[in-house]
């Protein structure tokens, strides 16, 4: 019995210790205002698409289509938005569904790139996409 109230006390005090500080590095802040206007690229199912952002408007151009999709962006805050695709949009493409919301969150940024999540309103399924922007 005085062997379990001792290992007791051992691991209540051990308790009481401070974490021990992690060595490595530490996770960097997403930039994301850098990428609310530009030209940017990403590849998905072998099909290239390039998109134009400028303020409140976002063009698509995806490889083989003639016919660009355009968007409505708002931003939520700097490493978020979403796109509604305009009534022009809707009739050029009867494929895209019509009260389509996709929300973009800007989750990783790499070297060279940074990843997108996708969440369209439509599916509880997400989609991440590598974005490439184009200098």
């Amino acid at each position: 019995m005085a062997l379990l109230f001792v290992m007791s006390e051992a691991a209540h005090s051990q308790s009481k210790k401070a974490a021990p500080k992690l060595i490595g590095p530490q996770p960097s802040v997403l930039d994301c205002k850098k990428y609310h206007d530009g030209t940017f690229k990403t590849t998905a199912n072998g099909q290239t698409t390039t998109m134009k952002r400028n303020g409140s408007v976002e063009t698509d151009y995806i490889q083989g289509s003639n016919v660009p999709i355009t968007y409505m962006v708002k931003w939520k805050n700097d490493c978020t938005y979403t796109l509604t695709p305009t009534p022009e949009t809707l009739k050029q493409h009867p494929e895209i569904k019509k009260n389509t919301v996709l929300t973009m969150e800007i989750a990783v940024q790499n070297t060279n790139s940074f990843t997108e999540i996708v969440s369209p309103n439509y599916s509880k399924g997400k989609i991440n996409i590598e974005v490439y922007p184009v200098k």
